[in-house]
């Protein structure tokens, strides 16, 4: 029998870039073979059936993904095993690659993340694919703040405006006008088609507002 330990996942999950899909309803190829897990060395993909581990594991299994996700590395649900293909292939030949080397040693760890999935919605984007229910990942994962580094990111101000911005100036007066468009949002405002006319009206008052003050 198969004895699914924390030290054997431990092996697994805390390895760098690992990905961790968690199977709830017991639907994945794991469950199938009445199998409590299986890790894909190629790409890194640890796949946990949460239905099968022991009750002893499961609070340690538990505060391990807890650590993995503060890490900064992706845990999905295992429905999404599409999305995360598309993903692991997009990142293999990732044409914003350049991009990402830029900002990786400026932005936070959490900042850097969400731009690296913002990058992946705009390509998903610019191949005419429904990107929804990502951006909803991203505002779960990073909040608001995510939510808007995601906007920017699609809108072209990471290439744009942020790159010639630090190009120019000092790294602090970049760091004061970056916090400025992605933590107090007022550099732009996105609307949505769920958002009604007098919604619109009071979030366009509100940045206008936040331009004047901060002279954006």
């Amino acid at each position: 029998d198969t004895i699914f330990t924390y030290d054997i996942i431990k092996t697994y999950a805390l390895k760098k870039g690992v990905t961790i899909l968690l199977d709830f309803e017991g639907e994945s190829q794991e469950a199938k073979m009445g199998s409590p897990y299986s890790y894909e060395k190629k790409d890194k993909i640890l796949t946990i059936v949460v239905s099968e581990l022991i009750e002893k594991d499961k609070p340690l299994v538990l505060e391990l993904i807890r650590k993995v996700h503060e890490s900064g590395e992706l845990i999905w649900k295992d429905s999404k095993r599409e999305a995360l293909n598309n993903y692991t292939s997009y990142s293999e030949k990732n044409k914003n690659q350049t991009t990402l080397e830029f900002f990786k040693e400026i932005l936070s760890r959490d900042d850097y993340s969400a731009l690296k999935m913002a990058l992946y919605i705009k390509s998903e984007m610019q191949a005419g694919k429904p990107v929804f229910a990502y951006k909803n990942d991203i505002r779960e994962r990073f909040g608001e703040r995510g939510a808007n580094i995601a906007n920017l990111c699609t809108a072209g101000y990471f290439e744009e405006e942020f790159i010639p911005f630090y190009n120019t100036y000092t790294p602090e007066e970049f760091s004061e006008y970056y916090e400025l468009a992605v933590g107090k949002k007022a550099r732009a405002l996105f609307i949505h088609t769920g958002m009604g006319e007098y919604e619109i009206e009071d979030e366009f008052n509100k940045i206008l507002e936040k331009a004047i003050r901060y002279h954006m």
